[in-house]
């Protein structure tokens, strides 16, 4: 097959060499600011002619997240500013725009051009495969955060959906004391099962001055200034959320606290695997055609 990769970060490069081993035709696009890395004339794309190295690939791969803070491409070795809406203009009815956390005003956009696209974390196997370098990557900004083993650590998860079930069950195979801060009531029941200690929602702030760690994984705020100053100044919190985040990031920073945000952890803890995880995804989408 044929393939064009646009944006992204170090898991796109393996992508490519992924595809490549494999036999496809790929190119890739937007990383002309990158040191360490170079590829023949044919391979590498400049964005000023997008819709030339685009016309004969049957599918186009963005980045994962698709967009980055400023809402262009996800696009940091690249020297030019990429827009989602210059990709999706070159492209024709027949080929597949694939990325990662496509918003919904830009599906929308991309559905007026008759561009179909395909959001990989929205594939469920994508997802659950993504949790384990994410959750490997929060125990090792947690180990390097904390004073203190993570072993007989009291360690709250936030959130038990995927990240938070492998999380969790990391963090209980190392010794830790495991707190899963859970709404739904078979969540709570599985968290139990599995021999965590359950926190529910209505009733935890009791439990917070003795965490070591928290981790949330969940974008909606759940700790807010007025739980927050219950916590030991030395607790480690850490954000794999996106926004509005599940931790005020304004009150720890003017109070000092130990919080770090954690962002697309797959692509900088394990940036191989998840290209793997990636391409097997796409393998799936492409079956479905």
């Amino acid at each position: 097959m044929k393939f064009s990769i646009i944006g992204g970060d170090l898991r796109a490069l393996y992508i490519y060499y992924l595809l490549k081993d494999e036999g496809h035709v790929v190119k890739i696009g937007g990383f002309d600011n990158f040191s360490g890395i170079s590829f023949d004339g044919q391979t590498q794309f400049n964005i000023d002619n997008l819709s030339e190295n685009f016309r004969d690939s049957e599918i186009i791969i963005g980045p994962t997240p698709c967009l980055g803070l400023n809402r262009n491409l996800n696009s940091p070795h690249s020297k030019e500013i990429i827009t989602f809406e210059s990709v999706i203009d070159e492209l024709k009815s027949n080929q597949i725009f694939i990325a990662g956390r496509i918003p919904n005003d830009k599906q929308n956009y991309a559905e007026s051009k008759n561009i179909r696209t395909f959001d990989i974390l929205e594939r469920e196997e994508m997802s659950i495969l993504n949790a384990i370098p994410t959750a490997e990557g929060a125990i090792s900004i947690a180990i390097e955060k904390s004073k203190i083993t993570l072993f007989d650590s009291n360690i709250m998860v936030m959130g038990f959906g995927r990240v938070g079930k492998i999380l969790a069950k990391m963090l209980y195979g190392i010794g830790a004391k495991v707190f899963v801060l859970a709404r739904n009531i078979t969540e709570q029941s599985y968290a139990k099962a599995f021999g965590y200690n359950v926190l529910d929602f209505d009733n935890f702030d009791g439990d917070l001055n003795k965490m070591d760690i928290i981790i949330n994984t969940i974008p909606s705020n759940i700790l807010n200034s007025q739980n927050l100053i219950l916590l030991k100044k030395d607790c480690v919190l850490i954000e794999l959320a996106s926004k509005p985040f599940g931790i005020d990031a304004e009150f720890c920073r003017e109070n000092g606290l130990n919080i770090t945000f954690a962002p697309s952890l797959p692509g900088k803890v394990a940036p191989i695997s998840a290209a793997k995880y990636i391409v097997q995804t796409i393998k799936n989408i492409i079956k479905t055609l």
